[in-house]
């Protein structure tokens, strides 16, 4: 079965986490979004806003979405 967009977006910000050694706790805080609204993300259960998605990047000072994985699920119709 095919990953979403939504959840390979979880992915990646996972990778990004442990690539940096930060914790998902750490998340609210430096985003300024809830534990809750995390979490969501964290499950790929959210459709994220352009807005959370450039918070996330700030945050975590690393591309989360990126042009080809955007193409890549255009591609395969997801």
């Amino acid at each position: 079965m095919l990953k979403t967009l939504k959840v390979r977006v979880a992915d990646r910000i996972r990778e990004i986490l442990l690539e940096k050694g930060i914790k998902q706790k750490d998340l609210p805080e430096s985003t300024g979004y809830s534990e809750s609204y995390i979490s969501l993300i964290m499950s790929g259960n959210i459709n994220l806003t352009v807005e959370s998605i450039d918070a996330l990047e700030k945050a975590l000072k690393s591309p989360i979405v990126t042009i080809e994985t955007l193409l890549a699920s255009s591609l395969r119709g997801k």
